[in-house]
């Protein structure tokens, strides 16, 4: 806990309590960052498992989690700090967090804001994610499972060199990913990784990404926004060229984005009306400048604080959105300007800019 700050905030009047997880890494950073620009009265509680990343938490109040072998004692542990700070909303920054507590959200004691555990869970899982996807008529790479050798050298024939290869539950940040040109690279890759059974196989299609991001209630879409990968920060370090660290940003308003983007997290219940909270859709252009599918992500995304200085505040939505306010003060009149880019990099202050600025 941070020394000394519990007390000043116990008589201090406060509109919400909001608990983040993960509160010391940089995507829940700018999640916080945006809840203080908001302007709306929120005292911020942060959990983390690591004692070193949570010296770098700028939420008001802060404590570490240990981790044991039971994911009820999280819930626990949860349970114990929305009690004595009468907390409003549990945020999951984090994958591991959001599927922990979407699993237990009907024992935790306050707001989630979250999607069912099946829809967490699936999200979760990019093969069966992009199953779902090619079930409902989405646009998605072909992909397959890579059990045995014989399956690479299966995708090489139908899918051609080279091939996009990945672990099917990954941590993020493009970590294990491959893009393999033949056949004694794959097999060698998947070895190191112990990935057999865990990774598969898609087409290639091109180094073009964005992200649409969309909060949803009651299986309304509410709000969203898309964004451009203009650049990886630390490319030249990573075996697949993606790092997860985007580096450059541009504001993106493809139509089409949230056309696809909505069908792919509406076909994820049964039930539409269930599916709650946010969803980063990740997109790969292909050869044809076309939209395909790759993942969907349960968090705000690490460049969140981007929209939120171009004019969205979509932390502030989803907060408010979560507890039945109006957001509507929070969502702009006009449509962010594609001429907006977001720079970041390791130990440096993100800057935003427009085109001209940078010679465009």
């Amino acid at each position: 806990m941070k020394e000394n700050l519990e007390n000043q905030f116990e008589h201090k009047a406060f509109e919400v309590v909001c608990l983040v997880t993960a509160c010391g890494g940089t995507p829940a950073l700018n999640f916080i960052r945006s809840l203080k620009l908001s302007n709306i009265p929120t005292l911020i509680i942060g959990i983390d498992i690591s004692k070193l990343n949570i010296k770098r938490t700028e939420a008001d109040v802060s404590f570490v989690y240990t981790i044991t072998d039971k994911e009820e004692d999280f819930i626990d542990f949860i349970n114990k700090l929305v009690n004595r700070y009468n907390i409003d909303l549990v945020y999951a920054q984090s994958d591991q967090e959001s599927n922990i507590i979407s699993k237990y959200q009907d024992k935790i004691n306050t707001k989630t804001f979250i999607s069912p555990y099946y829809v967490i869970d699936l999200c979760h899982n990019k093969y069966l994610l992009q199953q779902k996807w090619l079930k409902n008529n989405l646009p998605v790479a072909q992909t397959m499972m890579i059990n045995k050798r014989l399956d690479i050298s299966k995708a090489f024939k139908i899918y051609k060199s080279p091939i996009w290869i990945r672990n099917i539950v990954s941590p993020g940040g493009g970590y294990q990913s491959y893009c393999a040109n033949s056949i004694k690279n794959a097999f060698y890759w998947i070895t190191l990784c112990k990935g057999w059974g865990k990774f598969c196989a898609a087409e290639y299609l091109s180094k073009d990404s964005v992200t649409w991001l969309a909060i949803y209630k009651n299986g309304k879409l509410i709000c969203s926004q898309g964004r451009k990968r203009i650049e990886w920060e630390f490319s030249n370090r990573a075996i697949s060229g993606v790092t997860g660290i985007t580096k450059v940003g541009k504001i993106c308003n493809d139509k089409q984005l949230e056309e696809i983007g909505a069908k792919a997290i509406e076909c994820l219940h049964n039930n539409k009306n269930e599916i709650n909270g946010v969803f980063g859709v990740d997109f790969t252009y292909n050869k044809n400048g076309l939209p395909y599918l790759t993942e969907i992500n349960t968090r705000f995304f690490t460049t969140s604080l981007f929209f939120t200085k171009c004019g969205l505040n979509m932390p502030a939505i989803y907060l408010y959105a979560a507890l039945n306010k109006d957001y509507s003060k929070f969502i702009p009149k006009n449509i962010l300007s594609e001429d907006l880019y977001w720079i970041r990099g390791m130990d440096i202050e993100p800057v935003l800019v427009s085109k001209f600025e940078i010679g465009e």
